[in-house]
């Protein structure tokens, strides 16, 4: 009888993380200024904080294999800047009229790619 509890018992924690919907299965690199995600899932918004001087031109490479991905760039505490709520494979630019903190957001819904984010300074 004891036996059949234990067998019943990890049945049921392997149908329980069976249900489970990974988060994030990648890599996260970030430095100055600078994102880059490669990932095989994203369920989940990862963002970094740049701080940029006006005429700063974002630079983003999107790499959208599956799933839905919004890419979101905004001053912190104001509006977007720049929003595409799916996002596809591209390039873009984005240039920033003023000073301050910016984040730079990603956020996935069973998403498969890559993005990479870096700055381009002003003149």
């Amino acid at each position: 009888m004891k036996r059949l509890g234990r067998i019943t018992a990890v049945f049921l924690v392997l149908l329980a993380l069976a249900g489970c919907q990974a988060f994030f299965g990648g890599t996260r690199d970030s430095g100055k200024n600078r994102l880059e995600l490669e990932y095989s899932v994203l369920n989940t918004l990862d963002q970094e904080m740049f701080k940029l001087r006006a005429g700063d031109v974002i630079v983003g490479d999107i790499v959208n294999e599956s799933g839905t991905l919004r890419v979101t760039i905004k001053p912190v505490g104001e509006e977007p800047v720049y929003e595409d709520e799916d996002a596809a494979t591209g390039h873009i630019e984005v240039e920033v009229e003023e000073s301050g903190s910016y984040w730079v957001q990603v956020k996935g819904s069973g998403a498969k790619g890559s993005v990479k984010f870096t700055v381009r300074e002003g003149k």
